[in-house]
């Protein structure tokens, strides 16, 4: 039997420590993830 899983879209504003975190959470778990912050290096790929 297979689950299917509801993939979100998230937008993370503020890519600091507990950004991070919770943005690679969820990126780990299969959903989009988008990171926002004022210092450009922090949110690029």
């Amino acid at each position: 039997m297979s689950e299917e899983h509801a993939t979100l879209k998230v937008a993370i504003a503020g890519a600091g420590a507990m950004g991070t975190l919770f943005g690679t959470t969820l990126l780990e778990g299969g959903n989009d993830v988008v990171f926002f912050d004022a210092w450009p290096n922090y949110s690029k790929k």
